[in-house]
Order: C-alpha cells, then sequence, then structure tokens
C-alpha cells in the first residue's frame, strides 16, 4: 500500500515546513514499496511501531528520513528509518530479506525541482500539489512549462545616454557569461563592470572583427556554440567583488569614468545571462545557442534586465536565435513513381512579369519538379522538368524547351534556377552555373495569378489527370519562386546550401500543409548546414577521419557540400584548403575544379550528413 503522509503546521511545529510566502504542510510521499526486500547501512534512527502507518509518520517528522524499512516479528515491529534510497545508496546495500517491506519516499515540493527555466519554487498547500511555481513573465503552466517567447533590447543609435544598469548581487570566484548580439558597428562596448576606477576588471569590447574581453585568470570564450580560445590571460583577482553596477552597451573611457558615444553599442542584444560556474560544459554552451531563450542565469538573468534600460532603448518582442527550427528546413520524399504522389501550394500566387524560380532536387529518373498553371496557360505558365538529356522548361504554354546538361539523373543534389523577364529573356542556371540564355521567349506576357503550383507532377490541361511516367521519384526541397531576377553571384552562393532564404511569390514553407499519397517530410534538409556548430563537427570528422597522406595537400580540412566534379552534382566531401578557391562578393568556399590538387579531397557524403549536432 502507498501512502501519502501530510504532517500539518497548525498540529505539529517540531518539523512543519514554512515559506515566506505559503504556509506550508510537510509533505512526504511514499509511492514506492516492495515485499522482501530491505536497504541496509543508512538507518539513522530505530524506532518500534505497531504499524507501517506508523513508521511513516516517524519518517516524516525526521528531516533526514527518505525511506524506511518496517520489518514484522513476534515480539515487536521494527521501524527503521534511513536517509538514502535505494538509487542513491550502492546496488549490494538494497538486498532481499524476509519479512520486510521497504518504503520510499518520491520527492515532491520544491525538492523535486519542479519548475521549468529557472522559475521560483515555493512551498504551497495547494489541492494540487505541495509546491506552486511563480512563473516570470512570459511563462505559464503549473510548471512555467509553456514559453511564449523571450524578447531583445533595441540600440537605436550610438550614444552614451543608451544602457541596461544592475547591480551584481554576487561575489564571483567564476562564471560563465552568454549572450546574443546583432551589430554592423565595428567598435563598440558589449558591457562594462568597472570596480574602484578601474574599466578592465570586467569589460567586453569589439575593435573590428576581433572580440576583447578584460577579465583575471583563465578565458575561455565562444561564439555561436564553438569554443574559439582558451587562453590564461596572466592577470589575477581573487574574485570579482559584488556590490557595483554592471551595464551593459557601456564601457568607461581610460581617461575618465565617462561614456562616449563614438564607444556605444548600437544594435540589438538578448539572452544576457551570468551563471556562478566556471567552465560550463560544450554540451551545455551549444544547448544555449540552440534554445528558445528561455534559460536564466542565477547570477544576472536576462528576463529581471527588461525593467533596467535607459536612454532610448526599445523592447522589442521576438528571438534573436537563429537556432530555432525554420519551417522550410526540411525535404519532400516521393519513393515512388505515382499519379497518387504529389504536393499542392497552399498559398496564392501573385502576377509577375517577371520570376526566379529555384529548387534543389535529387533523383534518378527522368520527372515533374513543379509547374504552375493557369486557365490561360493550362499546360503550364512556369513548368521545369528534368531528364536524362537535361533540364526541360516552358513558360506561358510557350514551347519546350530542352537545355542539354550531363549527369542530372545521378542521384545526387542538384541546384536549378529559371529566370525569365516579359522582354523575353530566359536564363537557366545548374548548380550555380549559367547554362543558357534565350531571347525573344514569350515576349511581352505575363505569369498570371490564381493558378495552380504543384510540386512533384505535371499536368497536361489546367486541372486534369496526372500521368505517371511524368512524376517525381526522389528528393526535392527550397522551391521557390521571386517575383524578380535574382543576381547570379547570389544564386551561385544558393547553389552551395540550401539557404533557407523563401521566396517572395512562392515560399517553400507553403508546401507542407497539402501533401498527397505517399510524399514523406524528411528534416532536416540534408542540403544544408545545420549551424555553425554542426559545422565545425563536421570539419572536425574530417580531420580525424579523411585526411591524405601526401605533403603536396596543405593548409585546413573543411566539409563542404560541392561538386565532387564537373559533371557532378553536389556532395558532402573533406577537402583541403589547397583546392578551394574564395569567391569575394560570395562568401563561401567553392572547389577549383581546375586546382592541380584535386587529389586533396574526399567523399564522405553519407558520414557526413549523420553530424547533425
Amino acid at each position: 500500500m502507498a501512502y501519502i503522509i501530510v504532517l500539518m503546521l497548525c498540529c505539529v511545529t517540531l518539523h512543519g515546513v514554512s515559506s515566506s510566502k505559503h504556509p506550508c504542510a510537510r509533505v512526504k510521499r511514499f509511492d514506492f514499496h516492495q515485499e522482501g526486500y530491505t536497504l541496509n547501512n543508512h538507518v539513522i534512527v530505530n524506532h518500534t511501531t505497531a504499524t507501517a502507518m506508523d513508521c511513516a509518520f516517524h519518517c516524516v517528522a525526521t528531516p533526514d528520513c527518505i525511506s524506511y524499512n518496517f520489518m514484522k516479528s513476534e515480539q515487536s515491529n521494527n521501524c527503521q528509518l534511513s536517509d538514502k534510497t535505494r538509487r542513491s545508496a550502492k546496488n549490494e546495500d538494497y538486498v532481499q530479506r524476509q519479512g520486510s517491506i521497504f518504503y520510499e519516499h518520491s520527492l515532491e515540493g520544491c525538492s523535486a525541482s519542479p519548475c521549468m527555466y529557472d522559475n521560483q519554487c515555493v512551498e504551497s498547500c495547494s489541492a494540487d500539489g505541495s509546491y506552486t511555481c511563480e512563473c516570470d513573465e512570459g511563462f505559464t503552466g503549473k510548471r512555467c512549462q509553456h514559453f511564449a517567447g523571450t524578447f531583445k533590447v533595441h540600440y537605436p543609435t550610438s550614444l552614451a545616454s543608451n544602457y541596461i544598469q544592475t547591480t551584481l548581487d554576487a561575489e564571483l570566484k567564476g562564471f560563465t557569461l552568454c549572450l546574443w548580439m546583432n551589430t554592423t558597428k565595428l567598435t563598440s562596448n558589449l558591457f562594462s563592470y568597472v570596480i574602484s576606477g578601474n574599466p578592465d576588471v570586467f569589460r567586453l569590447s569589439m575593435n573590428y572583427s576581433y572580440l576583447n574581453f578584460y577579465i583575471w585568470g583563465q578565458n575561455i570564450g565562444y561564439i555561436d556554440g564553438i569554443k574559439k580560445r582558451t587562453v590564461p590571460l596572466g592577470r589575477t583577482l581573487d574574485a570579482i567583488p559584488k556590490g557595483y553596477q554592471l551595464v551593459i552597451g557601456q564601457g568607461p573611457s581610460y581617461q575618465s569614468s565617462s561614456y562616449n558615444n563614438a564607444d556605444s553599442f548600437e544594435g540589438e542584444i538578448s539572452g544576457f545571462n551570468i551563471w556562478d560556474t566556471f567552465g560550463s560544459s560544450s554540451r551545455r554552451i551549444v544547448e544555449i545557442y540552440r534554445g528558445n531563450g528561455a534559460e536564466k542565469g542565477n547570477v544576472i538573468g536576462w528576463r529581471n534586465l527588461k525593467t533596467k534600460t535607459h536612454g532610448g532603448l526599445e523592447i522589442l518582442q521576438g528571438s534573436p536565435l537563429e537556432s530555432q527550427e525554420r519551417p522550410t528546413d526540411f525535404v519532400l520524399e516521393f519513393k515512388t513513381k505515382s499519379v497518387e504522389n504529389y504536393v499542392v501550394y497552399a498559398n496564392d500566387v501573385p502576377s509577375m512579369t517577371k520570376f526566379t524560380a529555384c529548387a534543389w532536387y535529387k533523383t534518378t529518373g527522368r520527372g515533374n519538379l513543379f509547374q504552375y498553371g493557369t486557365s490561360s496557360y493550362p499546360t503550364g505558365a512556369i513548368h521545369a522538368f528534368v531528364r536524362g538529356s537535361g533540364f526541360q522548361f516552358g513558360i506561358n504554354d510557350g514551347k519546350k524547351h530542352i537545355i542539354s546538361i550531363s549527369d542530372l539523373l545521378n542521384d545526387l543534389w542538384h541546384h536549378a534556377c529559371l529566370q525569365w523577364q516579359t522582354e523575353g529573356q530566359v536564363t537557366v542556371y545548374s548548380d550555380g552555373d549559367e547554362e543558357s540564355t534565350m531571347t525573344d521567349y514569350m515576349k511581352w506576357t505575363v505569369i498570371e495569378a490564381g493558378g495552380i503550383f504543384i510540386v512533384g507532377q505535371e499536368f497536361d490541361g489546367y486541372g486534369s489527370d496526372f500521368e505517371e511516367w511524368q512524376a517525381l521519384q526522389g528528393k526535392i526541397s527550397q522551391v521557390n519562386v521571386w517575383s524578380f531576377k535574382l543576381d547570379e553571384n547570389v544564386i551561385k552562393e544558393m547553389s552551395q546550401s540550401c539557404s533557407l532564404v523563401q521566396g517572395d511569390a512562392v515560399t517553400w514553407s507553403g508546401f507542407v500543409s497539402k501533401i498527397y499519397g505517399s510524399v514523406s517530410i524528411i528534416k532536416p534538409a540534408e542540403c544544408k548546414v545545420l549551424d555553425d556548430v554542426v559545422q565545425w563537427n563536421r570539419n572536425a570528422e574530417c580531420r580525424q577521419k579523411f585526411t591524405v597522406k601526401n605533403s603536396s595537400c596543405t593548409g585546413k580540412i573543411l566539409a563542404l557540400f560541392n561538386r565532387w566534379s564537373d559533371n557532378s552534382g553536389r556532395m558532402w566531401g573533406c577537402y583541403y584548403s589547397c583546392t578551394i578557391t574564395w569567391k569575394p562578393g560570395i562568401g563561401n568556399n567553392l572547389y577549383d575544379n581546375d586546382s592541380p590538387f584535386n587529389f586533396c579531397k574526399t567523399l564522405a557524403h553519407e558520414q557526413l550528413i549523420q553530424i547533425n549536432v
């Protein structure tokens, strides 16, 4: 039998529990019990009792008691109180014993840390439990488990009067500090803590592309979840004393204790938290980087700084976190050719006099990538089809053209873009390269609004049936349409990985609600690096397992999603930097197919796409 024992404060005061807000009963629940077992070597008190219930009352009245053994005998019943549970004790201490029943207290109230996201727990005598969670703004639910979202503080201009200020109430002999920031200003102070006129006791500032962190002892720095440096700074201080002002967005100059406009922060800051622990695990740092902004430091908590702003700062709702799941981070897989398998765009398509339509795809056979049909152009206002001979397109029911491109059906990822404008110019890009440009094609026509946009099938008339041979079998992702011509450098950059940038006319996120047949959603999209942490870990995998034993292969080893050769699609591989060309203005590393060091690379697609954390 399980017991719940309540020792009321009004009846027994010796071991009653109370808090400043809730006079409360001491509650212990002995939900777990097991006959024929006893816990040895942890008995703190022995009693003689008539029943197991009496033994339970003794345990409730003893602060350190969290379990007990009740042993029946002809002379008297023995009640042994213990300060361990079967889980906290050694395995050999929990043994079988005839005539004994072991009872264990299930942690209740605040001792079980029930409140989520560092919200405050207080003891309670409520009917539905022995605790109450006092939820900060933005949190709801009994355990504060529902989070509505965080906020960010906008520094609109670089002014000395704009800052957040709070008092450091705890002495720090070690700490972990995290914050999010978004700025384009090259030099500014992120925060400072000045003691007796010393501006460099505790300060983080930006100097062009560098972060300067002044503190004592050892400095471990992470940026976007990646450890960037561990440096013994050679400066000693017993501790950072409490009682002084921590200022976010400002730092005093060396000549005076005042702030100046030139070094003031401009941009956005969010998630500023300080914990009193040094050297938090890399896993914990990554969790914060990928989190939802709900974490709260036990020394300085971001949620408590909302009322500490000065000057012209603006409180903006919403998360700055790039790590949150994007609605575009998925792949659609068409496992078989079937007229039953297709996806319809859920939103309206606008009228356009020019457009850029792009998609990622991976297939071994011919099939329709996407098609947009209207009542005036029933066989395709926009149409993209891949076949063994190349890329086929059509616009506004014009003549279908096939651009000869080899190896599109090699079960590798390929990126395709189709551009057109009403003056008649049409351009086809494959894997970032311009493959064909035509003029006078469907000149002075318009892409009409209000049609049907589908993925994976081709209709031969507006709303007509499908044919199986035209169905797509494979994977497709990032189908987007822009109502303007994208710059060729942007297309080149998009072909390097799934950028998750959505079109303004047709957005990839609009294809998830109307899926028909056996079409699967796969997350995440394998043609994309999830975040900097994943890229870092994939680079590490390359360094550990895919080195090339050749003295000519020099430089860093990077994991890149690139063409394996001139005619292949995109695959993940490990590349020495001597094989890579940096393209200014594009912002990506590109494999140089003309490099004399093309042997300094290793195909590792299947191994690298498994690394997603």
